[in-house]
């Protein structure tokens, strides 16, 4: 039942890029800061996604990802690679869902709530 952590981390990951990319554009928010927090972020799900999903490629994406944040120099550009990564993100989270085995998860839960068998 891998796959539900899977859908659930990556889940989480959309809520946090959306985070980034809100806070990205208030004024008081300093680019360099933005960008070394968003380094972090995808540093921890590129070990996780490797190590635990065995989801090499995206690990890798996000390495890429994590070089090409550093030549970016202002916000506008900075919030165009999150939605990008967001887009990434969301779809991958989508594709990981339908992998759920969710009839099987659901008479595990008839049966155990209801007693029906």
């Amino acid at each position: 039942m891998v796959v539900l952590y899977a859908e659930s981390e990556t889940r989480q990951l959309v809520d946090f890029l959306y985070c980034l990319k809100v806070a990205t554009k208030r004024e008081k928010v300093e680019l360099e800061s933005i960008k070394e927090i968003t380094k972090v972020l995808l540093e921890f799900y590129a070990s996780k996604f490797n190590g635990w999903y065995q989801m090499s490629d995206t690990a890798n994406l996000f390495k890429e990802i994590i070089s090409a944040i550093d030549e970016i120099t202002d916000k506008v550009n900075f919030n165009m690679l999150l939605e990008e990564l967001l887009l990434y993100v969301g779809r991958l989270n989508f594709w990981i869902e339908v992998k759920i085995p969710w009839y099987a998860i659901i008479g595990i839960y008839e049966w155990v709530v209801h007693k029906k068998f």
